[in-house]
């Protein structure tokens, strides 16, 4: 059995990571933490409690190769500090992943998106995913935050668990408040880092199409190329606003009662955005705002299945147009009261499967 847990982080400020670490920790078992400073986005902080290691600074202008060199140095240099202790180490990432297998040491592995499912990386996927099956075999475990990752891996051999990224219990007191819409004054937003060209596009749709109507993003943007589109879009349309990042999960009942429709149009042109089951759809589910998703998604099969949302065409700003056109005061409404229906705690974070499992492989702290 491992006497600590040892956990590499891409982002200190991620905070999926800050709750995951935090709910192992209050379990009883010793932690530490290793990551990046961001640069952007560092409202989110762990605990004072938990002991933390900046290893640098890790820009969104930072080359690709420079951030796995960088990770392969750091990697090796925590391993050796830890040498001769007793660790399962806990990555957050590809790479860090590739880095632990190759040092031979035991590794958990999370996998919240897939680092090589964008189109980018079409010609080397096939190598790419033979590499991730083969940590996903190897791993202690792997935790998956979307059953799609499950299927796409298709390793039998492997340990997972699928625990979906859902809402902090932080927050679980919090008041639910179905809409009740009476003017055809709709606000749409997307919570989160904007980095999806279908997000921007639907964005766009609704400066273009309908005055009436408004769209608020609530996060920062991963890159100076998507900043400079939406401070473009702002300035064209009066109706785009953007109101930077924020505290998760604090933040959420201010955001949530502020908006009508959540945006989760991830596109199908992406392999990554095809399989994910993103937070936003139990924090939409939660703060009873209805989705709107892109058919063909595992998010739309979810948004289905719950009963919280539509699907639509989201692949021209035409089929955008010509779907939220058909949107209603009464529709909005009607399924804003289903997901008040829906129990909380089917929507709040759960550590019973990890808890589980964690107790067979590491020992607790003494007391």
């Amino acid at each position: 059995m491992y006497d600590k847990i040892v956990f590499l982080v891409s982002s200190l400020s991620q905070p999926r990571a800050i709750r995951r670490v935090e709910s192992i920790a209050a379990l009883g078992y010793e932690v530490e933490v290793y990551g990046y400073d961001r640069v952007q986005y560092n409202c989110n902080k762990f605990s004072v409690k938990i002991p933390v290691t900046i290893l640098g600074q890790m820009s969104k202008g930072d080359g690709y190769l420079e951030k796995i060199r960088t990770v392969k140095r750091d990697i090796a240099r925590v391993v050796k500090e830890h040498k001769g202790q007793s660790c399962l180490y806990y990555s957050f990432g590809y790479f860090e992943s590739i880095f632990l297998r190759l040092k031979g040491v035991p590794y958990a592995y999370e996998i919240s998106d897939i680092a090589y499912g964008f189109p980018s990386f079409g010609k080397a996927r096939p190598l790419l995913r033979a590499i991730d099956r083969n940590l996903v075999k190897n791993a202690q475990f792997t935790l998956l935050t979307s059953e799609g990752f499950k299927g796409f891996l298709n390793q039998p051999k492997a340990r997972f668990i699928v625990q979906p990224n859902k809402v902090n219990r932080k927050i679980i007191g919090v008041e639910r408040k179905p809409l009740n819409l009476k003017d055809d004054h709709f606000i749409f937003s997307f919570v989160g880092s904007i980095r999806y060209a279908s997000m921007m596009r639907f964005a766009r749709t609704i400066g273009k199409y309908f005055p009436q109507h408004e769209f608020h993003f609530h996060g920062v943007a991963n890159v100076e190329s998507t900043q400079k589109a939406i401070d473009d879009m702002m300035e064209l349309y009066p109706n785009i606003k953007l109101f930077g990042d924020f505290k998760n999960p604090d933040d959420f009942e201010h955001i949530y009662n502020s908006v009508d429709v959540v945006v989760v149009t991830y596109g199908v042109e992406s392999l990554n955005e095809t399989i994910l089951d993103p937070n936003k759809l139990y924090e939409g589910i939660f703060f009873c705002r209805p989705l709107i998703a892109t058919k063909g998604t595992f998010l739309a099969e979810q948004i289905e299945s719950y009963g919280c949302g539509i699907s639509i065409d989201s692949s021209t700003e035409e089929a955008i147009r010509d779907s939220l056109r058909l949107l209603t005061i009464e529709q909005l409404n009607n399924i804003s009261r289903k997901e008040y229906e829906i129990e909380r705690e089917e929507v709040f974070d759960s550590m019973d499967n990890l808890s589980t499992l964690l107790e067979e492989i590491c020992k607790k702290r003494k007391n």
